[in-house]
């Protein structure tokens, strides 16, 4: 993909979910009914600390369970990287997003932790703290584990991007019915492909 002539490189050799294969990699955004809360609550302590939020840095409380077309609006956003033999994810369902290179803050083979809502806090972590590609990641992470990837939903003009929409099964059945239904909804509302990721739970 290019912006204003240059060329944009999407972090972690991901696999289109257009045209899904049995071999997929995908960078996903696992939805859960308590994330925004947690969003909300985070920022209160840190303002309670002195840390003032910038509006610049964007909208971490926007519920993507709604709006996902508004991923780039958010501060970043955490993501796990699976596969096959690593399906972990935050949520039963969720969003597949793709992540320019220069806009990944964090690669962590375990949950990490992240303060998501707080810019200059997650760049000082970029600065100080190597980041890794997909293979390594991927090599790194235990299976059944979660893993963690960061990414600035907005970062000199490059955003992540919604490519799509997922949904975890076991024997065909979901783990989470409603919230399938809303990520059929809003593939079919956004146009965008939606894939099931089968499990042995």
């Amino acid at each position: 993909m290019s912006i204003a002539g240059a060329e944009v490189t999407y972090w972690g050799n991901t696999t289109d979910p257009a045209t899904y294969s049995s071999d997929y990699r995908y960078l996903v955004h696992g939805l859960n009914p308590n994330a925004r809360a947690n969003a909300i609550l985070a920022a209160t302590i840190d303002m309670q600390n002195g840390i003032d939020y910038d509006p610049a840095w964007g909208d971490q409380t926007i519920d993507l369970g709604r709006t996902p077309e508004a991923l780039a609006g958010r501060v970043s956003l955490s993501a796990s990287l699976i596969d096959p033999e690593h399906t972990r994810t935050y949520g039963n369902a969720g969003l597949i997003i793709a992540a320019p290179e220069q806009n990944i803050v964090v690669t962590s083979p375990i949950q990490d932790g992240v303060h998501n809502g707080n810019r200059p806090a997650l760049l000082e972590r970029a600065r100080t703290t190597p980041i890794i590609g997909g293979d390594e990641l991927i090599e790194q992470t235990v299976p059944g584990d979660l893993n963690e990837v960061v990414a600035l939903a907005d970062h000199n003009g490059l955003q992540i991007q919604l490519q799509g929409f997922f949904f975890k099964t076991t024997d065909g059945v979901p783990h989470d019915f409603a919230l399938t239904q809303a990520m059929i909804g809003h593939a079919k509302r956004l146009r965008k492909p939606i894939v099931e990721i089968a499990t042995a739970r």
